[in-house]
């Protein structure tokens, strides 16, 4: 058995999970917990809500999702967390970090540091 391998279904959930970074991140940034109007069909009506209890629980929920992957990064290399977190987050390729945002680590060392991410994120996201 390999070192960091995990099945190739839960591989493909968890490098999914991880594409929806940036959008968590944009998000968390937009929940202010202004006040919003819910409509309610039953009463033709529309009726205000606790909006900063629910912006707060919302941003919790987007945040901690970020800190699983960037937590992952930390744990798998500290010195290539920034290109992981590019990689898993974006899909961008090995060839890519290398060339193009000048990676200073070798194949054999990057995807050891790539299946340990993941290796950790599904040990840590249940």
């Amino acid at each position: 058995m390999k070192e960091y391998e995990i099945d190739h279904h839960r591989f493909l959930e968890l490098k999914h999970f991880c594409l929806q970074y940036n959008d968590w991140k944009s998000v968390y940034q937009t929940i202010d917990g202004s006040p919003m109007m819910k409509f309610s069909p039953e009463k033709k009506s529309e009726k205000l809500f606790d909006s900063t209890v629910s912006a707060v629980e919302r941003r919790e929920e987007y945040l901690h999702k970020i800190e699983l992957v960037e937590k992952a990064a930390e744990l798998a290399d500290p010195d290539l967390k920034d290109y992981l977190i590019c990689a898993v987050t974006t899909g961008v390729s090995y060839f890519g970090l290398r060339c193009y945002n000048r990676m200073p680590a070798c194949k054999e060392k990057y995807y050891n540091a790539y299946r340990r991410f993941f290796f950790i994120l599904d040990k840590t996201r249940k």
